[in-house]
Order: structure tokens, then C-alpha cells, then sequence
């Protein structure tokens, strides 16, 4: 009877977690941004999120240059720069990008919130 109750309990438990996992309508996706989409950009440098990284982790641009990050991984990640620096991408799903175009020279360092290991840092140089 004990294992007859366990095995329904587990069977609802399973039922309704698949029931919510279909149930949830797809993200929406996200647009590529920048922060001044009228800047004269001179070029357009990828970074690519996968395996848990930031590649390349560190990059030297010059001013006016647009960067994207891509996520090419098989989880969500974000692109936030420490102490309430210019970048904040929302949530990037597997697929989906962010772009910023870099105007001023500084060194702006970030991390992904979900996973606070992954750094990286943009050298903005004029």
C-alpha cells in the first residue's frame, strides 16, 4: 500500500512538471541593441558565449567600435558590466545576441550573473 501511494505521488509529481515545462510559451527574442545606434561604427567584432566563456575573454577595441556577444552555448547567460557599468544585456538564450557600440576609452570588465564565474573585459582605446 506504502509503495502503491509513493509510486502515485511520483507519477503527479512527474505529470505536472512536464504539464509546466510545455506549458510555457517560448522567450521572446532578443532584438541586437546599442547603446547610440547612430555611432559611426568602423567595425563589428564578435565575442562568443559557449562552453561557460566569454571568447576571446579579454578584447582591445577602438572607440566607436560595435561588439556582439553571441550565445553559442546550450544554456542562458547575461552581459553585465561590474559596478554599474554600460553594459546590461537581458538574458541571452542559446542563439540570441547583444550589441554595444563602445564610445568612450576605458577598460569595462563584466561578468554573466547566472554563472558569475564567466568574466571577461572590453579595452577601449582611442
Amino acid at each position: 500500500m506504502k509503495k502503491t501511494i509513493i509510486t502515485i505521488a511520483v507519477i503527479a509529481v512527474i505529470g505536472f512538471g512536464i504539464y509546466y515545462i510545455a506549458s510555457k510559451p517560448a522567450p521572446a527574442p532578443v532584438i541586437p541593441v546599442s547603446n547610440n545606434p547612430t555611432a559611426s561604427t568602423t567595425e563589428n567584432i564578435p565575442i562568443t558565449i559557449k562552453n561557460f566563456s566569454f571568447n576571446p575573454p579579454t578584447l582591445t577595441v577602438k572607440t566607436g567600435t560595435k561588439v556582439t556577444w553571441v550565445n553559442n552555448d546550450s544554456v542562458t547567460h547575461t552581459v553585465t558590466a561590474y559596478k554599474n557599468g554600460p553594459l546590461d544585456a537581458a538574458a541571452l538564450s542559446p542563439g540570441e545576441s547583444f550589441s554595444f557600440v563602445f564610445n568612450t576609452p576605458r577598460s569595462v570588465k563584466y561578468l554573466c550573473t547566472i554563472h558569475p564565474t564567466m568574466e571577461g573585459e572590453v579595452v577601449v582605446e582611442n
